[in-house]
């Protein structure tokens, strides 16, 4: 296991692939969920407990809300259809700035590899709706990379006289400059 990700599931997610399935489970009891914890314990101190693990994953979902309080804004949430991590992921939303897609016959991560060998159908659906969905969030934003030319601005140039008193200011100035007054 990864100690990264082993600290974020004993700290934040307590995603832990279990097969407690029960009784009529073909994979019965091989690794359970306080394998886990005690890799947890193991690993990161004896306070890392079940106890611990449920605080501070009730505390990472007060935080950013769960799948039914997201908070944010401007995302394409994509997910596979076959990833078992879609269960608890945020595939349903009223709030037009998110937009949860499943991915039909695709598994985990499988939206982060090139399209090749791969769901094409479902995979080009998730590709248009994330480029559709980005060029609409930044359609208002100013694109610094506009080939447009502005006017550059003029130099400041002394406006000719129009009193005869004018002229003295005039002949404190080098020749050939003009400078503001």
């Amino acid at each position: 296991i990864d100690r990264a990700w082993l600290w974020q599931s004993c700290t934040e997610f307590g995603s832990f692939p279990t097969t407690d399935g029960g009784v009529d489970s073909i994979f019965g009891s091989l690794v359970s969920l306080s394998f886990y914890i005690n890799t947890c314990r193991d690993v990161f101190g004896k306070e890392f407990d079940g106890k611990y693990i449920e605080k501070a994953i009730r505390s990472t979902t007060e935080y950013y809300g769960g799948a039914d309080g997201y908070k944010g804004t401007n995302v394409v949430i994509p997910n596979g259809a076959l990833d078992p991590w879609s269960l608890v992921s945020k595939l349903t939303s009223k709030d037009p700035t998110v937009v949860p897609y499943l991915v039909p016959n695709s598994a985990h991560c499988d939206d982060m590899f090139p399209l090749e060998n791969r769901n094409q159908a479902g995979m080009e659906v998730l590709h248009r709706i994330i480029a559709q969905n980005i060029d609409y969030w930044i359609s208002d934003i100013p694109n610094p990379y506009n080939h447009e030319v502005e006017e550059p601005e003029k130099p400041w140039v002394r406006p000719e006289m129009k009193h005869p008193l004018e002229g003295l200011v005039n002949a404190f100035i080098p020749a050939g400059q003009n400078s503001p007054r």
